[in-house]
């Protein structure tokens, strides 16, 4: 027997599972061995975090270990992994996390391909009382004051459910338990379990399959459509288009005419499966017909009844994606101000109390889910924000040699700097003519700019106050091509505490932003990290003097990561960071830096 168990922090799951194995062993002569993954992972990073023998407490090794990066994290995590594939006896219970909410995102730490090639008979969860939980996790250090109940049960639903999901692609059984399920019914439940059949088989035409995913108010349904038509008359590339969501809604209204978009959910959450289920059966079947297709979804949905809850069935996803079998996975994303307002002026969803904070935790997920399907069937995963260009979309999809391009430059500093129009009109000049070249992408950062939505409740703040080229929309030209239009979002106070988007029905208020303030920062820094994990390449811009510990943590990321990384750095460069550019080389000039980057090109692409 070897089984998986996941829960939360503060579940105590590790008690239980001692008892456990002393009742097994006590009343049944069975031997169980545990392995405490977190301990173990402790154990391995006092290596990583004590080359010089310096006594570390346990509380600050355990606390470093959330805050390494994702790469550190993967391997210290790997290296245990292999450790306890070695010492498998014959009946295990691994205790595992499947995430974290530990800065205001998900952080992911289930490594799919270990669990892949370990073969557990069957997972289970534990669960508490997000009450109980909370006066566990208050008295560690490290979490004390860091969550609050309704993020403790959001946590503990987005294990629950990666569990679910892990479940349904791996074909084994999955329950959740109470910390207080009776020893003898749990040790039935791991030493009986029924395996799980299935005869799913991957769909191959010779044709991409590129399947996106979003949150709705990401304006993903006109920006397909939109692209399509660039890429029939600009690449001769006639693409097809699979909208899963108004699949639902079709079979929704063959039951009953009054459903739509708007009262979709308002409906049992099992009628929904079950349109979702014929939705995705009738996109297999017309997919067999097409040539280069996109399949248009939404991974995880947050609204049930009005509740702000997390409604997902993963056996539809991981069934349906098997023999969908796409060829790349992306999540599209856009400005949480921009998805409010479509929200509220399309009347999707008005009578919800759908906050800022409650649509980043949202988008989030979805990112986090979508990714963790693309980690198992091992097919490439990006996130995309709607404002890059069709031709980024193009290239990441049906191109695969193009050179990933992740563009760094000091937004704050540019900011306060005498010359900030010059040198952003300069940043977007070098990021437009890295575009032209076919060979490459790029990712730019403020493609989201978010960040600026903090402002609005600074006490230096002078209203109207406008947010630049925040809003999207595809406006159709005389050439039968649909461009970009990027409107501004003007910001007037409604009242002391209220603030009003201008020519909108959406007021916010100044408590929403406070309380989404934090989860905007710790996003953006998980967001621009994604972007760097998605490209070969670092480019910095970097025109100023002062110092930027964004860029500085951005090319240390990205050079710890396996990642080229070049500059167009005019001040004087220190030794510390020249160690960390490619061939040591930082450029004075533009003409400099792609005088380096063709040369690294040539290398790359022949």
């Amino acid at each position: 027997m070897l089984a998986i168990c996941a829960g939360i922090s503060g579940t105590n799951k590790m008690v239980k599972l001692g008892y456990l194995k002393d009742y097994a062993f006590r009343e049944h002569n069975i031997n169980i061995k545990l392995f405490d993954l977190g301990e173990m992972i402790e154990k391995e990073a006092t290596k990583l975090f004590n080359p010089s023998r310096i006594d570390m407490s346990k509380r600050r090794i355990d606390k470093k270990i959330l805050d390494l990066s994702q790469g550190t994290r993967t391997q210290l995590t790997a290296t245990v992994w292999e450790k306890i594939k070695s010492n498998i006896e014959e009946n295990n219970i691994i205790s595992i996390h499947s995430c974290f909410r530990w800065n205001h995102y998900i952080m992911p730490i289930l490594l799919v391909d270990q669990i892949k090639e370990l073969k557990p008979d069957t997972l289970f969860t534990m669960v508490r009382d997000p009450n109980d939980i909370k006066k566990v996790i208050e008295r560690d250090p490290k979490w004390k004051d860091k969550l609050s109940i309704e993020e403790i049960y959001i946590w503990q639903n987005e294990e629950i459910t990666a569990m679910n999901l892990l479940s349904s692609l791996l074909f084994i059984p999955h329950e959740i338990f109470s910390i207080e399920i009776p020893n003898e019914t749990l040790l039935n439940y791991l030493l009986t379990h029924k395996k799980i059949k299935h005869s799913f088989k991957p769909f191959e035409n010779g044709y991409k399959t590129i399947y996106i995913s979003t949150i709705p108010g990401t304006l993903s349904n006109k920006y397909i459509k939109s692209f399509c038509k660039w890429a029939k008359i600009k690449m001769s590339n006639e693409i097809d288009f699979l909208n899963l969501n108004d699949k639902i809604i079709e079979k929704a209204k063959e039951e009953n005419k009054d459903i739509n978009e708007y009262n979709l959910w308002e409906n049992n959450i099992e009628k929904i499966y079950k349109w979702r289920q014929k939705a995705f059966e009738e996109i297999l079947f017309e997919r067999r017909g097409l040539g280069d297709c996109i399949v248009l979804s939404q991974t995880v949905n947050r609204l049930d009844k009005g509740k702000f809850n997390l409604t997902f069935d993963p056996c539809l996803e991981a069934g349906s994606l098997y023999q969908l079998n796409p060829d790349v996975y992306i999540s599209l994303i856009d400005n949480v101000s921009s998805q409010k307002i479509r929200f509220i002026t399309k009347s999707l969803w008005k009578s919800e109390t759908l906050n800022l904070r409650d649509i980043l935790i949202w988008r989030d997920e979805d990112i986090f889910y979508l990714d963790l399907i693309s980690n198992y069937f091992n097919k490439p995963f990006f996130l995309l924000p709607v404002a890059e260009p069709f031709e980024t979309l193009y290239r990441i999809a049906f191109e695969n040699k193009s050179i990933k391009i992740y563009l760094s430059y000091p937004i704050t500093e540019i900011l306060g700097s005498n010359n900030a129009e010059k040198y952003f009109l300069e940043k977007s000049q070098l990021r437009d003519e890295l575009r032209k070249n076919k060979n490459y992408v790029l990712f730019d950062p403020l493609d989201i700019k978010e960040g600026i939505i903090r402002n609005i409740v600074d006490p230096k703040t002078v209203f109207p106050f406008t947010l630049e080229e925040h809003f999207l929309d595809l406006i159709p030209n005389n050439l039968g091509v649909d461009i970009f239009k990027f409107n501004p979002l003007i910001v007037i106070k409604d009242s002391e505490n209220m603030f009003k988007i201008q020519d909108t029905e959406v007021l916010i208020s100044r408590d929403e932003i406070e309380e989404a303030k934090a989860y905007i920062s710790d996003q953006i820094v998980a967001r621009d990290y994604r972007l760097i994990n998605q490209s070969d390449w670092v480019i910095v811009y970097y025109p100023v003097t002062d110092v930027s510990s964004g860029v500085l943590s951005e090319v240390i990321y990205g050079y710890c990561h396996g990642k080229d990384v070049f500059t167009w750095w005019r001040p004087r460069i220190s030794p510390f960071l020249e160690s960390y550019i490619t061939d040591k080389q930082p450029s004075k000039t533009k003409e400099n830096l792609f005088e380096i980057l063709r040369k690294y090109e040539k290398e790359i692409l022949n």
